[in-house]
Order: structure tokens, then C-alpha cells, then sequence
């Protein structure tokens, strides 16, 4: 899924003086790279905006000339370098790689395994900032062998996103969440019998086809890889998967809720439900901002449950962003990187001058005050940052609130640890199949999948 870039301010920036912790070290590997023989802290950080968003570029440089006034024993510089796994070993190799970059969680394993990102355990456990970061979320950093190798700035999980006016047309109650698959599968067929538009939907294209699919998964007691006997094993094949295809067949062919299109994208998806054409769909928890800044859809329609469950569930996808560090970094650039990460993504929370700077300014610029997601922080500090917020909160929390709820009692599954991206793409043509043929036969379909997912995935696990 795309997600707009969270935008942050100078003021709120100015003010996080409270996140600054004791200066870097001064000579400790240093090799001329990062200048810490002469006291000094050389880093390139990823993530600057294009000049095709301009007002996003601008924040995003007046955080750096925030933190470098905050600072001055860090010479920081901002580089346009976004994730890209097929250029990364390359840009690693030939030193084009800035000292911290972004990227999924599901991407940590394989980087791991290869010696291409650096250990960051003992700077993230001396933080103070990151120790009021939920566990669920901190969790996107670690290992396999439960060190940090990363610093999670952001996580979301999956819910169910609704139509709320489609809903009311279909006499059902948008305040009350669908707590089981059999409640989906009813709703959406009273959707579509009341109002004529779909009732629910899900991508059948590129690796949103299987990125969808396995965010639901857990919902039905699955995953796409689990650990057995401390190995990794792929198993498309497995009954949770099944039953949820066999799910989407029947919505599909026997109650005509999910309607005819065997090609749909992510993009008609989300066009749909802003458009009220579409009752409801697996998304994103902190898709709000696309969805009405971007899509359109009007505030008054947005709505967000839990994931539902069946008997057997074991909770909901997600996701996030993972910062990680260059392996040849010194400990002083990591420590460096660390200070920038706590200054740049988790200003706003520490002090009540940093949060009504930034909800100001994100208020006047129309953007949702607060982000929707997964809380960045812990409940205490979370509820602090709430109250000092609240004469600028411009969501509709009522219709969000049990998806936000959510966060305490449903456990987050982060997808396959390895070739993710193989994986779900090969579900493109599954997905086709069950929503383009009444006859379509789910575990060859499925077999089809772990075979061509397989090259991939014994590519990608280590020795």
C-alpha cells in the first residue's frame, strides 16, 4: 500500500531539546568517514522528499536544520535514497548507501543473514525515548536472535476498513464491529442486495494480491511460514489459507457480494470506497490519510473495525518502517543516527510544547491531527500526548476508536520473514482465478504458488 509521507515541522523540531541525549563519543573507529577523530559525527540519512513535494522537502529540511542547531556535533546530511531491493547490495558494495535507510520489517531477515545491516543493541537499549515505545511496534527491529538490528519509526496493523453510509443504507450499525468472518460475509451480502454496490472486495493484482490475503490470514489461525524445529518453512498449501480462499469463492459466486471485476487493483479499491461503491475491504490502519486527503472520501464515511476472527484466530497483519544502519558504520555514526531517529520521529510526544507545535502545524496544513495508527508510544505517555493535542483533533476518533482499541488484544504478524515480495505476487493469478472461475480448484491453485514461491525463499534463507 502507498502511504503519504508524515510531514514534521521546525517548531516541533526546535523544541524536542528534551530528546537530545549525552554527545557521541569522539574517537571510536574512527576512520576519516565519519570525522569523529576530531569530535565530530558524519551521517547521511535516507528519506529527503523529491522537488515534486515541495512543502514535504521543506519540513522534512527544517527538522534537519532543527536537529543540526540541537546538535552541533553532527554533521547530517539528507540523500532522495528510498528502499529499493534491487539496487541496495549495490549501493552497500560501492558506498552510495546512506548510513541509515528505511525499509519493511519482512526485509530485516534476509539482511541480517547476509551481514549487510548493523547490530544497534546497545544504542537502542540506552535510549530513552525508544523505552516508551510499545513492544508490538519495537518487535519490527529485532532479529532472530533477538538483538535490534533496526529502529521501527512507524507500525500499523491491518483492520477493516467500511463504508459508513453504505452501512446505514444496508440497515446495519457502523459503530458496531464485525467480530467474525460469517459476520463479513453477511454484511457484505446485505450491502450488495440494498444497495447494488460490492460488498466487500480484495486486490487481485501484482503482490497486493498476497499482501491482502495474508494480512487476513491470522485471522484464520494461519501464516504463510512458520518455524518448525527452528527452521523456516513455506507452506501455501496449509487449510487456514484454504478456508479463507474458500471464503472469497463463495462471497463471490454464491451471494454476488464481491462483484465481477477478477482484475481489481489496490488503487479501484481504495477509489471505490471513497466513491461509496464498495462497502468494505482489508486495509491499512493508518490509511486514513490517503483516503481522504488522496481518495476523497469524505470523513463522515471513514470508518475502521478490528480485524475479525474466527474461532481459530491468532490476530491481524502489519507492518511498518524499520530504520537500519550501514554494517561498516562506526559505533559513533550509530549513536549519531539513533539521536536523529528519536529527534525526527518522536518529537511530538515528549513534551506538551513539541505536541501542540506539531498538531498546529499539521491542523493548518489540513492534515490529520493525530496520525491514525498504531500508537509511537506507550499508553501513559500515548494518553499525555492525547490531552495536549485535543483542541486540535479534526478525526472522527468515535468511528476509528475500537480499531485503535485493538492495538491491546490482537497480536501483530509481520508476513513472511523471507522473499515476501516473491510470495505474494505469486498470489496474483490465485486471487484472479477464484474470483474469475466458479470451477476454480484452490489447492492446485495454491500447489502452483509454493512452487513458483520456492526458488525465492530457498534463495533468501540463510545456510
Amino acid at each position: 500500500m502507498k502511504h503519504l509521507r508524515r510531514v514534521t515541522t521546525l517548531a516541533a523540531a526546535v523544541a524536542a531539546t528534551s530528546l537530545v541525549l549525552a554527545a557521541c563519543g569522539s574517537g571510536d573507529g574512527g576512520d576519516g568517514g565519519d570525522g569523529a577523530a576530531d569530535g565530530r559525527v558524519t551521517i547521511t540519512v535516507s528519506g529527503l522528499p523529491d522537488n515534486s513535494k515541495p512543502e514535504e522537502r521543506a519540513a522534512f529540511e527544517a527538522d534537519l536544520d532543527a536537529f543540526r542547531a540541537a546538535n552541533p556535533d553532527i554533521d547530517i546530511t539528507a540523500v532522495e535514497t528510498l528502499w529499493d531491493p534491487q539496487t541496495f547490495s549495490a549501493q552497500l558494495a560501492g558506498g552510495t548507501l546512506p548510513t541509515v535507510i528505511d525499509l519493511p520489517p519482512s526485509e530485516m531477515n534476509s539482511l541480517i543473514a547476509n551481514g549487510q545491516v548493523k547490530d544497534l543493541t546497545d544504542v537502542v537499549q540506552a535510549s530513552a525515548t525508544l523505552r516508551d515505545v510499545p513492544d508490538a511496534m519495537m518487535e519490527f527491529g529485532l532479529g532472530p536472535d533477538g538483538r535490534y538490528y533496526g529502529v521501527p519509526t512507524y507500525a500499523y496493523s491491518m483492520g477493516l476498513m467500511i463504508n459508513r453510509d453504505l452501512f446505514e443504507r444496508a440497515g446495519l450499525d457502523p459503530d458496531e464491529p464485525l467480530a467474525t468472518w460469517d459476520d463479513v460475509r453477511a454484511a457484505a451480502k446485505a450491502i450488495t442486495e440494498a444497495t447494488g454496490e460490492v460488498g466487500y472486495a480484495t486486490p487481485a493484482t501484482e503482490g497486493y494480491a498476497g499482501w491482502i490475503l495474508d494480512s487476513a490470514l491470522p485471522a484464520f489461525g494461519g501464516e504463510m511460514m512458520t518455524q518448525v524445529d527452528g527452521e523456516w518453512v513455506l507452506d501455501l498449501t496449509a487449510q487456514p489459507i484454504q478456508d479463507l480462499l474458500q471464503l472469497l469463492h463463495d462471497m463471490r459466486w454464491e451471494d454476488g457480494s464481491m462483484g465481477v471485476n477478477s482484475l481489481i487493483t489496490d488503487g479501484d479499491i481504495n477509489n471505490m470506497l471513497a466513491a461509496g461503491q464498495l462497502g468494505m475491504a482489508v486495509r491499512g490502519g493508518d490509511a486514513y490519510q490517503n483516503m481522504t486527503l488522496v481518495s476523497g472520501m469524505p470523513k463522515e464515511d471513514y470508518g475502521m473495525f478490528p480485524m475479525p476472527q474466527t474461532a481459530d484466530g491468532l490476530g491481524t497483519g502489519g507492518g511498518g518502517r524499520v530504520a537500519i544502519v550501514r554494517p561498516d558504520a562506526t559505533d559513533a555514526q550509530a549513536e549519531a543516527v539513533v539521536r536523529w531517529l528519536e529527534f525526527h520521529n518522536f518529537a511530538p510526544y515528549m513534551s506538551e510544547e513539541n505536541a501542540v507545535a506539531w498538531a498546529t502545524a499539521r491542523d493548518a496544513e489540513g492534515l490529520p491531527v493525530p496520525e491514525v495508527g498504531l500508537p509511537r508510544v506507550t499508553g501513559e505517555v500515548m494518553a499525555s500526548f492525547m490531552g495536549w493535542i485535543d483542541p486540535y483533533v479534526n478525526v472522527p476518533m468515535p468511528q476509528i476508536q475500537t480499531y485503535l482499541d485493538s492495538a491491546d488484544t490482537l497480536t501483530i504478524h509481520g508476513g513472511p520473514p523471507y522473499a515476501a515480495g516473491e510470495i505474494y505476487e505469486s498470489f496474483a493469478p490465485v486471487i484472479q482465478a477464484v474470483l474469475g472461475r466458479e470451477d476454480a480448484d484452490i489447492p492446485a491453485l495454491l500447489q502452483t504458488a509454493q512452487d513458483t514461491s520456492m526458488p525465492a525463499v530457498e534463495a533468501a534463507l540463510p545456510d
